[in-house]
């Protein structure tokens, strides 16, 4: 599922002044994925580092979202899975 490179854009534009958002998948194996995600710079003198980072584990069915240092969000499937029960 998770090749290559990715790029959202604003309406119908493939301008890439209209870009939301871009990826780059950075790690793809069978137990981990991740993928780095881009908002555009307010300069363009701002170094080009991810704004987030998806690390994932399909075989737990876990996701954690990182922005800098801290965890924005993180999915556990045992804890999920306790919910619907």
């Amino acid at each position: 599922i998770f090749q290559g490179a990715w790029q959202a854009f604003r309406g119908i534009s493939w301008e890439q002044t209209d870009i939301i958002f871009s990826t780059k998948v950075i790690c793809a194996s069978s137990d981990r994925k991740e993928v780095h995600v881009f908002v555009p710079p307010r300069s363009t003198s701002e170094e080009q580092k991810p704004s987030y980072i998806l690390v994932g584990n399909p075989s737990r069915r876990a996701c954690t979202i990182i922005r800098g240092n801290s965890i924005v969000a993180q999915v556990l499937w045992k804890y999920w899975m306790g919910v619907i029960h």
